[in-house]
Protein backbone atom coordinates (compact mmCIF):
# COMPACT_ATOMS: atom_id res chain seq x y z
CA UNK A 1 0.00 0.00 0.00
CA UNK A 2 1.59 3.08 -1.33
CA UNK A 3 2.05 6.09 0.93
CA UNK A 4 0.55 9.81 -0.64
CA UNK A 5 2.06 12.66 0.68
CA UNK A 6 -0.83 14.33 0.17
CA UNK A 7 -2.44 12.14 2.25
CA UNK A 8 -0.14 13.04 5.30
CA UNK A 9 -1.01 15.88 5.17
CA UNK A 10 -4.19 16.48 5.04
CA UNK A 11 -4.58 15.46 8.33
CA UNK A 12 -6.83 12.03 7.53
CA UNK A 13 -4.35 9.81 8.73
CA UNK A 14 -3.97 9.16 13.06
CA UNK A 15 -0.86 9.46 14.25
CA UNK A 16 0.62 6.43 14.54
CA UNK A 17 -0.34 6.21 10.69
CA UNK A 18 1.81 9.04 9.97
CA UNK A 19 4.54 7.75 11.75
CA UNK A 20 4.52 4.57 9.82
CA UNK A 21 4.06 6.28 6.76
CA UNK A 22 7.50 8.55 8.20
CA UNK A 23 9.20 5.40 8.84
CA UNK A 24 7.94 3.44 5.17
CA UNK A 25 8.75 7.17 3.51
CA UNK A 26 12.53 6.87 5.04
CA UNK A 27 13.01 3.56 4.79
CA UNK A 28 13.63 2.81 8.64
CA UNK A 29 14.58 -0.80 9.74
CA UNK A 30 12.66 -1.30 13.02
CA UNK A 31 15.05 -0.57 15.19
CA UNK A 32 15.47 3.08 13.85
CA UNK A 33 11.44 3.51 14.44
CA UNK A 34 12.28 2.17 17.89
CA UNK A 35 14.51 5.12 18.53
CA UNK A 36 12.23 7.64 16.23
CA UNK A 37 9.02 6.59 18.66
CA UNK A 38 11.58 6.89 21.74
CA UNK A 39 12.68 10.53 20.49
CA UNK A 40 9.32 11.32 19.93
CA UNK A 41 8.89 10.45 23.81
CA UNK A 42 11.28 12.69 24.87
CA UNK A 43 12.85 9.77 26.15
CA UNK A 44 17.12 10.04 27.48
CA UNK A 45 19.65 7.89 25.86
CA UNK A 46 19.74 6.24 29.11
CA UNK A 47 16.08 5.54 28.92
CA UNK A 48 16.25 4.57 25.11
CA UNK A 49 18.69 2.13 25.83
CA UNK A 50 16.89 0.18 28.87
CA UNK A 51 13.30 0.33 26.75
CA UNK A 52 15.41 -1.03 23.22
CA UNK A 53 17.58 -3.10 24.89
CA UNK A 54 20.51 -2.15 23.84
CA UNK A 55 23.62 0.24 25.09
CA UNK A 56 23.75 3.85 24.96
CA UNK A 57 26.27 3.49 21.47
CA UNK A 58 23.80 1.23 19.93
CA UNK A 59 20.48 3.52 20.53
CA UNK A 60 23.24 6.86 19.30
CA UNK A 61 23.88 4.76 16.27
CA UNK A 62 20.23 3.87 15.38
CA UNK A 63 19.87 7.80 16.27
CA UNK A 64 22.43 8.92 13.43
CA UNK A 65 20.84 6.51 10.84
CA UNK A 66 17.17 8.12 11.41
CA UNK A 67 19.08 11.74 11.23
CA UNK A 68 20.95 10.55 8.07
CA UNK A 69 17.94 9.02 5.93
CA UNK A 70 15.91 12.24 6.82
CA UNK A 71 19.00 14.53 5.70
CA UNK A 72 19.73 15.93 8.98
CA UNK A 73 23.74 16.39 9.37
Amino acid sequence: NRIDGNEVQSGNMTEKEKLHAFAVLYDLTEKEREALFCILRRLSIKEMAASMGLSSKGVEYHITNVLLKVGIK
